[in-house]
């Protein structure tokens, strides 16, 4: 450059390149010509830049990232069900030193076309480390942009989105959507009943009986598959024994205790907690053994 010196950062975006000073987008240009060698020759925009030929490497690696959406597989029922359940698009993990934070949220396409009704930010989402973004889109949608389906098929999903200083991401991956639609005698679903009612937010409920001896039954709902973790304590704060330590998936639990502590005793009578963790959701409630 000639006159003051900057360090600039050039972004390849499509057919144009864009340049960067300081994580600043400085200008867009258009009518950058690379020749032999990987020499690019810029020209110049106003007085006060100009850019003589620059030697330009293109990066050797694209940022990625880790991609999850549930539920898969998909059964048909749920698109065109009255109360459809949402599909979530999880983004997470990505590489060359890029974190959820540089999403921009308004960018991100599933199949090329259909854009999120809304996202939140997670953390601890099983198989991710650190934050994660979970885009939220419709099933019904989805299932819609792909043409005629029947009984179970693999399916190939693409997922793009930019970076907010200039890369895209363009990732595919493939999950299972089973059930049969059909233009010509409408839509059809097959679905196994046991998937047809999955909650819609997580839940612990009280423990049956209660007062209990010596055994009692506590369920407790997941909306999506979490890492899981079911304690009891002692009214004191210590930890009686662990009832559950892993991921579950998606759904409704039962887990019994029978009164006894992590090394096979029966434990004395009295007020015990019992505290359920899914992701970031918590709660405790309060149980009596009366023997």
């Amino acid at each position: 450059m000639n006159g003051t010196n900057y360090h600039c950062q050039l972004v390849m975006d499509g057919a144009n390149f864009k340049c960067y000073r300081n994580g600043e987008l400085i200008f867009d240009i258009t009518d950058a010509e690379i020749s032999g060698g990987g020499t690019l020759t810029l020209h110049s925009y106003d007085s006060h830049i100009h850019f003589d030929n620059v030697c330009y490497t293109p990066s050797s690696s694209q940022p990625s990232a880790r991609i999850s959406i549930a539920p898969n597989p998909i059964y048909i029922y749920w698109a065109f069900a009255l109360d459809p359940k949402p599909m979530e698009v999880v983004i997470g993990d990505l590489s060359g030193g890029y974190s959820v934070g540089d999403i921009d949220p308004s960018t991100i396409l599933l199949n090329d076309g259909l854009q999120p009704e809304g996202y939140e930010i997670i953390s601890g989402y099983p198989g991710f480390s650190g934050e994660v973004m979970a885009a939220h889109f419709s099933i019904s949608d989805f299932v819609d942009s792909y043409p005629l389906l029947y009984d179970t098929t693999i399916q190939v999903y693409s997922i793009s989105l930019n970076l907010n200083n200039g890369p895209i991401i363009n990732q595919e991956g493939s999950l299972t959507i089973i059930g049969r639609k059909s233009r010509s005698v409408g839509k059809e679903f097959i679905i196994p009943e046991a998937e047809l009612h999955l909650p819609n937010s997580y839940e612990l409920t009280q423990n049956f009986p209660n007062p209990f001896n010596p055994l009692t039954e506590i369920s407790f709902s997941l909306p999506r598959a979490s890492d899981v973790t079911f304690e009891i304590y002692n009214i004191t704060g210590q930890k009686v024994a662990t009832l559950v330590n892993g991921a579950l998936e998606a759904g409704e639990h039962t887990v019994q205790w029978d009164s006894r502590d992590e090394s096979g005793n029966s434990v004395a009578s009295g007020i015990y907690l019992y505290r359920l963790t899914a992701g970031e959701f918590t709660d405790t409630k309060k149980m009596i053994l009366l023997k």
